[in-house]
């Protein structure tokens, strides 16, 4: 009677079926890749790095693989959360040359980078194909890799994928309480490695910060770094989507984006 974690290539089909109603908004649940330089030594260049999310086909992804079912991400604070000021902090969109432009200021001589991938998500491994193209005409070879989730998750957990597809969802939608878990330079789930300890003294003051414009400054200057820092290629925001059949109701979201079987009835 209810459907979670449906393929976003179904969304509109079902959305059709006049025995279905699909229940679709906006989330803060990002989607990146990260660069984890202790695993591939030509991301330790910050050019190399920002090569990178400039060549990356965003909108063709949200287009393409998510079938519009997202938003853009941006930063760790995602378009879809408080403070985010994308257009202000330069976020990145898809410009060829001037990737190029800072692959030949790097001095980085073209390289193969292994780009791993969850046997589980589909949707990353269609974007993953997206991205190696699009790496392609900058001289990074992408040679994709689709891992058994244990193995990906324990090669994840040590450190040892160069560059990798990932999920993060914070229940606690707030974007200090995001960096916390995914930007600070000793936090277990900062995966991709990078550590600015100006980043760390923004999230410090951030989460008990309750002025709203102050709040908002930090916000912008820990977008600032992250896009200086290119630690991660923020693909997308991907919607919350949940699916019943047409006599289900008493559908909800919070929070936490878990059904709550305790507020449905079936007519």
């Amino acid at each position: 009677d209810v459907a979670v974690g449906l393929p976003p290539r179904l969304v509109s089909e079902l959305a059709d079926d006049p025995n279905i109603n699909v229940y679709t908004a906006p989330s803060t649940r990002l989607i990146y890749i990260g660069m984890n330089a202790a695993a591939e030594p030509n991301l330790d260049n910050k050019l190399v790095r920002q090569a990178i999310s400039y060549a990356v086909p965003y909108q063709a992804l949200i287009d393409n693989v998510m079938f519009g079912n997202a938003s853009t991400a941006g930063t760790l604070i995602t378009s879809n959360m408080e403070t985010y000021q994308g257009e202000a902090a330069g976020i990145y969109t898809t410009d060829l040359a001037k990737a190029q432009e800072l692959m030949d200021e790097s001095g980085v001589a073209p390289f193969e980078v292994e780009l791993a991938v969850q046997n589980s998500r589909s949707q990353d491994q269609e974007a993953a194909v997206f991205i190696q193209d699009a790496l392609r005409e900058i001289g990074v070879t992408v040679n994709i890799n689709v891992l058994p989730d244990g193995e990906y998750s324990e090669k994840l957990n040590g450190r040892e994928l160069p560059m990798f597809f990932h999920e993060w969802f914070s229940w606690g939608d707030d974007p200090f309480y995001q960096m916390t878990f995914l930007a600070k330079c000793d936090a277990f789930t900062n995966f991709a490695g990078g550590c600015n300890e100006r980043l760390d003294e923004i999230i410090a003051d951030g989460t008990f910060e309750t002025d709203q414009q102050r709040r908002n400054e930090l916000g912008l200057e820990a977008q600032q770094l992250m896009i200086e820092d290119a630690d991660r290629i923020y693909l997308w925001s991907a919607d919350w989507i949940l699916a019943t059949q047409a006599n289900i109701t008493g559908v909800t979201k919070d929070f936490t984006e878990v059904p709550r079987f305790e507020n449905l009835s079936k007519g």
